[in-house]
């Protein structure tokens, strides 16, 4: 997690939700890493007036970063101040929060932070009082006076995959295709022999974008609907039948650090005073057929005089159960290297410039080299790609985001200096047999 994030989360507890005193959340007990990102001035210059300056400021310097002065820039001018801007570059986008916690300054709520990723989920203190919290909002809250449930056809005899949802935990979801039909039955129910007066019925197919730094906002690029009932009163139980023919599903479902593709079906009972709504997930699956031309990766990197190694991979195109065939040939070995490292990196890229945001992620690190190596020798590459979790490869969807796949060779010599080279491989999905 880098502070940039940080800069822009604040607790979501209910205790907090009217007071101003659950931001910047606290850091502690982080474990911290510097990693080099490209130099970007209009992002910075664009991002500046969402900056909470004295918020950063007591993050860093709770870090050990002192470098920023305590009174930030005018936020209407112009930014042309380059060392400042420099300055912010290193402690926005090179600080990276590996692990520890967050803590709300204002009720203490603890949030994790694992493998880089903030978990703003449930705070865990909160969990034992939700039953008590549940209740005291059912007595002041309208309740829905029916049950809506959601059957989807042949949904059994469907591969399923388990997604980690916002609240609910996890929740398993059927697996569609581009182009297959979405059918199957919404079952209405009233309770307790009520009687419900409606403004009308409808089914919605929806596929949507919603990033989580924008405040929660959602960008529809798919929607159709269909009449389930009209207006009316309902007494009894009842079912409706519904089929979205050869829906074109463009894109395959994601689940990011900082952004969701997310299909889903929303049955809406419309009402005078609140509507009832209710969804259901599908999963998206977009296979790919392997590429006409596949060539392979060689290139040659060093500093001058001291290091010059050659590394080649099979080839630049894998699909998600794929072995990654390579080797490193030494030709000039003049420092003395410790070992090498090769890992899988996972780039989230959301927004558009200025506003862009970029994560990484590091999907599996291992150790192909201990030791100095010589003048001539060869290091042999062989990754399996099956056993982790890998998505295809996202470019540009739909001008929201884009997720994408390298390759990092670390070499890492007697004084922990760290020499690297990043390579991007296109990750896709083919047919399972």
């Amino acid at each position: 997690m880098r502070l940039l994030t940080h800069n822009l989360l604040a607790c979501h507890a209910k205790a907090c939700q009217t007071t101003s005193n659950n931001f910047p959340l606290l850091l502690k007990d982080v474990q911290l890493e510097l990693i080099e990102a490209e130099q970007n001035d209009t992002f910075i210059k664009g991002f500046l007036p969402k900056l909470d300056w004295p918020a950063l400021v007591k993050t860093a310097r709770s870090l050990g970063d002192t470098s920023l002065p305590d009174q930030g820039p005018d936020a209407s001018q112009p930014l042309e101040d380059e060392a400042l801007i420099k300055l912010l570059h290193h402690v926005l986008l090179e600080i990276h929060v590996v692990e520890g916690q967050m803590i709300c300054p204002n009720c203490q709520h603890i949030y994790q932070i694992r493998s880089g990723i903030p978990n703003m989920l449930l705070a865990e203190h909160e969990i034992g009082n939700r039953s008590n919290n549940t209740q005291m909002a059912s007595f002041f809250s309208f309740s829905s006076p029916v049950d809506v449930d959601v059957r989807l056809d042949g949904e059994d005899a469907r591969k399923q995959v388990e997604i980690k949802m916002d609240k609910a935990g996890k929740e398993k979801c059927p697996i569609y295709f581009d182009g297959e039909a979405v059918k199957g039955s919404v079952s209405v129910r009233v309770r307790d022999g009520k009687k419900l007066v409606h403004e009308g019925i409808k089914i919605e197919f929806v596929g949507s974008i919603e990033m989580f730094y924008d405040r929660g906002n959602h960008y529809e690029f798919l929607s159709l609907v269909q009449e389930l009932a009209s207006p009316g009163e309902m007494r009894a139980a009842q079912n409706f039948e519904f089929e979205f023919k050869n829906v074109e599903k463009q894109y395959e479902s994601y689940n990011g650090i900082n952004v969701k593709l997310r299909y889903y079906i929303r049955v809406t009972i419309s009402r005078r005073l609140t509507d009832v709504v209710k969804e259901r997930d599908i999963w998206v699956h977009s296979y790919r057929m392997p590429p006409d031309s596949n060539n392979a990766i060689k290139m040659e990197v060093g500093i001058e005089d001291c290091l010059h190694i050659e590394f080649e991979y099979n080839k630049s195109k894998y699909h998600l159960k794929d072995v990654i065939v390579g080797k490193i040939y030494f030709l000039l070995v003049r420092i003395k290297i410790k070992h090498m490292e090769l890992s899988i990196i996972r780039r989230e890229t959301t927004g558009a410039a200025p506003n862009q945001y970029n994560e990484s992620e590091t999907i599996t690190k291992f150790e192909i080299m201990d030791g100095a190596p010589v003048r001539g020798e060869t290091i042999p590459i062989r990754l399996f790609l099956g056993g982790f979790e890998l998505t295809p490869t996202f470019r540009d969807v739909n001008k929201k985001f884009s997720t994408r796949y390298y390759l990092n060779l670390v070499l890492i010599d007697e004084e922990n200096r760290r020499y690297f080279k990043q390579q991007e491989i296109t990750v896709f999905r083919i047919p399972e047999n």
